[in-house]
């Protein structure tokens, strides 16, 4: 188990993702009706009670709180979905997905270039289920119906 905890403050510490600004290795974008796709750079978990120190490990009961970073270079973020599997490398869903409105992008209008967007309090999640390693998957969608690469944070629930 401490070898498993160890593992994934690595991935936690180094963003989760396979590279700087590239997507995560076995996953790809879903074209839409034209325009740009989304891209999520980071996601980090927090406890609702400390939204201060991100966190891979919760309590069963806790809250989590998530912080999305993304951006799309057509500003037309709409939707974020999570979905939660549990075993963590398992295609069993154990909480969603769960779709969440997001706010507009901010473009800057002398470069005509987005903004990268963080993106706070879309929802406060309770950990519930057993005592264990889960998955959690982010994707986003744009207003043409482009989807963001699949990105995947690890954490662990104890009782």
């Amino acid at each position: 188990m401490k070898q498993l905890l160890i593992v994934l403050s690595i991935l936690f510490f180094i963003g989760c993702s396979s590279g700087s600004g590239s997507l995560p290795a076995n996953t790809s974008t879903t074209p839409g009706d034209g325009g740009q796709t989304p891209t999520i750079r980071n996601v980090v978990l927090y406890n609702a009670e400390d939204i201060e120190t991100p966190v891979i490990s919760f309590q069963v009961g806790d809250y989590m709180y998530f912080v999305v970073t993304a951006t799309d270079l057509d500003a037309d973020m709409t939707t974020l979905y999570v979905t939660e599997y549990y075993p963590f490398d398992s295609d069993t869903i154990f909480n969603g997905p769960i779709a969440m409105a997001m706010s507009p992008q901010i473009t800057m209008s002398a470069s005509i270039q987005p903004v990268e967007m963080r993106y706070t309090n879309l929802a406060v999640i309770e950990m519930t289920g057993a005592a264990g390693s889960y998955r959690m998957e982010f994707q986003v969608e744009d207003a043409k119906g482009n989807e963001s690469a699949v990105f995947t944070v690890y954490f662990s629930k104890v009782i």
